[in-house]
């Protein structure tokens, strides 16, 4: 089974760190951020697929064509148009069912072994205060109904973790966009059509930190035990 690492942005809210640098491969206790994703990925996969785009020998030369146990293959996103289109770019390589990751968010060992034994499902992490984040919405059955970008209240909410597992079905569905403000197409917006025929399961995350600042780097530097 492959999992699917999207790694190709500029990581612009970076400032200075990222000039020469794709933000994955910024350093929290001298390892890159992607390598923490490699060593918390479940036995079932045995395949890595970096998407990448932005600055990609610092990647390619650092992981190479096998890594850790598992061969390692590279897709490339020449325009930066949103998540559906960059894991669109890796399905020549795509067996039946696989999973898909943020290179900038880190995750745990056991909310993405809970991932991999569903067909379909998507990782959601609670917050007192959704407010302006993409905000998965269930229905009663916890199943996705929706995910929703700039969730308008300052209210409680599952905000999308942005991992997930899928199948080939994902490609029956066009892109739609990412309602972002972006000429972008989203994944989990394009996963979100899926529930017409599909039950795509929520597993809440126990744990889940987006890198998306220097001050989240930082936040990264205090707690990288939680992901280890």
């Amino acid at each position: 089974m492959q999992c699917v690492i999207l790694a190709a942005g500029y990581g612009s809210r970076m400032g200075e760190l990222t000039e020469d640098l794709p933000k994955p491969m910024l350093r929290v206790k001298e390892r890159p951020l992607l390598e923490y994703k490699v060593h918390v990925l479940p036995p079932e996969i045995t395949e890595i697929i970096f998407v990448v785009g932005y600055q990609p020998h610092h990647i390619m030369n650092y992981f190479g064509s096998y890594y850790a146990g598992r061969v390692v293959r590279y897709a490339f996103q020449a325009e930066l148009s949103g998540t559906a289109a960059a894991l669109h770019t890796a399905r020549p390589f795509l067996g039946e069912r696989f999973m898909v990751l943020m290179g900038d968010d880190l995750y745990t060992r056991d909310d993405l072994a809970a991932l991999v034994r569903h067909k379909h499902a998507i990782l959601g992490h609670h917050t007192d205060n959704a407010h302006g984040k993409g905000v998965i919405i269930a229905d009663e059955h916890r199943r996705l109904v929706e995910v929703r970008e700039q969730f308008p209240d300052k209210a409680p909410g599952l905000v999308n973790a942005a991992a997930y597992m899928l199948t080939q079905k994902f490609f029956d569905y066009t892109p739609v966009s990412a309602n972002n403000g972006h000429a972008e197409v989203g994944l989990p917006q394009t996963l979100a059509q899926m529930t017409d025929a599909h039950d795509v399961v929520i597993h809440r995350a126990g744990n889940w930190l987006q890198i998306t600042t220097p001050d989240d780097l930082a936040r990264a530097e205090r707690h990288i035990s939680a992901f280890l």
